[in-house]
């Protein structure tokens, strides 16, 4: 009983010490997103930029090391660009993640992190790209979406919502490093590599996200 109680209040005292230095804020930036993703239809899917936007928590739990939890709102996708003779298609993923990272401190303000990322899809969109032969009749890539209109449903041009085939769910790894610059406001790059499959009811085929987001953050506290 005495160890249990001599533990907890170390525990305690421990918490305590390091709550008093707890950060936390707000970061904003740049994905720069795509898909691992073979086809025999397109070559290889293409990246699409999207921000990101959210909140962290810096948490000590040693000398020079921390756990960081954050909140974001992550847009991703990727497109497949449109052939000679057929069309592509652009896709946009808007996710709600939680990544949670350990965070070491290399060198006086430099952080390198590493650690895991769940997220919740909360939609997808996609959109037709016109080819630039056999579906307009060979007009040039220039007029293509000019013509497009007599060829597809103005529906079909403008981004809408993907109803089903992909998971709601995500989850991967995630490592990158941050430098502060002053004691509120620092910088990021990261890269975030999926492992589950986001795609549902696909004959077997898997796509895999994946992202380099570059960003700033700024502590309240």
């Amino acid at each position: 009983m005495k160890k249990s109680i001599v533990t907890i209040a170390s525990l305690a005292l421990y918490m305590s010490v390091y709550a008093q230095d707890v950060h936390y804020g707000v970061t904003a930036g740049l994905n720069i997103s795509n898909v691992s993703y073979k086809t025999d239809v397109w070559d290889k899917p293409k990246s699409m930029l999207g921000p990101q936007i959210g909140f962290f928590a810096e948490i000590p739990v040693a000398d020079r090391l921390s756990i960081k939890p954050q909140l974001q709102y992550n847009a991703l996708g990727y497109k497949f660009p449109p052939g000679d003779v057929i069309n592509g298609v652009n896709v946009k993923l808007n996710y709600i993640t939680l990544p949670v990272t350990a965070q070491y401190e290399i060198v006086s303000n430099l952080k390198a992190e590493l650690g895991l990322y769940a997220a919740l899809l909360l939609n997808g969109k996609s959109k037709i790209v016109p080819g630039e032969e056999d579906d307009l009749g060979g007009t040039s890539s220039a007029s293509q979406y000019a013509s497009a209109s007599s060829y597809y449903d103005d529906e079909d041009l403008k981004y809408t919502k993907i109803e089903d085939g992909l998971a709601k769910s995500d989850f991967g790894l995630r490592g990158g490093f941050n430098y502060h610059f002053t004691e509120k406001f620092g910088a990021g790059i990261h890269y975030s590599m999926g492992l589950s499959n986001i795609l549902t009811n696909a004959d077997g085929a898997k796509a895999t996200n994946t992202a380099f987001s570059i960003g700033i953050s700024y502590r309240f506290k």
